[in-house]
């Protein structure tokens, strides 16, 4: 059986799309960013924790001043699955922030450290605004961390129904571990 001429060049496209991806793959999982950074420039990268329906869920390390979608990006991009309409994505993260992809029809999204967060990681927070991210702040200032999330009823506007709404978004460092 002989072989067209553009049979041929068909089977030539088709391999070297096949390496190209194959390639493109390898290449992905063995490139590590932090080995072309200098030390300093190293020093500049925070923790953040990615989970959920992500391609890569962990730790992941990201510049200071990153937003959400840098981080989701860095843990390899959402899946097919994930609901980003549940995620404010332009907030900047700090470091050990932890931000969790819900699955459609799930109820997640980036859990927020009442002990270390600021107003704008607050407001972060569905059901939380400018004056409850104030009123946070100013209660942990003059009080003291929060010992359990379940202490952010103690914030003036922040009653038991209120914590209800919010408890899946807080955590504290003891709920970290």
């Amino acid at each position: 059986m002989k072989i067209e001429k553009l049979d041929k060049i068909i089977i030539i496209l088709f391999l070297l799309a096949f390496f190209a991806i194959v390639g493109g793959h390898i290449r992905r999982q063995n490139y590590n960013p932090e080995k072309e950074l200098s030390a300093k420039e190293r020093n500049k990268l925070i923790n953040v924790e990615v989970v959920g329906e992500v391609n890569d869920p962990g730790k992941v390390r990201v510049a200071k001043g990153s937003k959400v979608y840098d981080a989701i990006y860095a843990a390899g991009g959402i899946t097919e699955y994930a609901d980003v309409s549940k995620i404010k994505t332009d907030i900047a993260v700090k470091e050990n922030t932890r931000i969790i992809v819900p699955r459609i029809g799930g109820n997640s999204g980036i859990q927020v450290n009442i002990n270390t967060a600021d107003a704008t990681e607050l407001i972060a927070i569905p059901g939380i605004g400018e004056t409850l991210a104030n009123n946070i702040i100013d209660y942990r200032t003059k009080n003291g961390k929060f010992a359990t999330p379940e202490d952010i009823v103690k914030v003036k506007g922040i009653g038991e129904k209120t914590y209800e709404k919010i408890k899946k978004y807080i955590i504290t460092e003891e709920t970290e571990k």
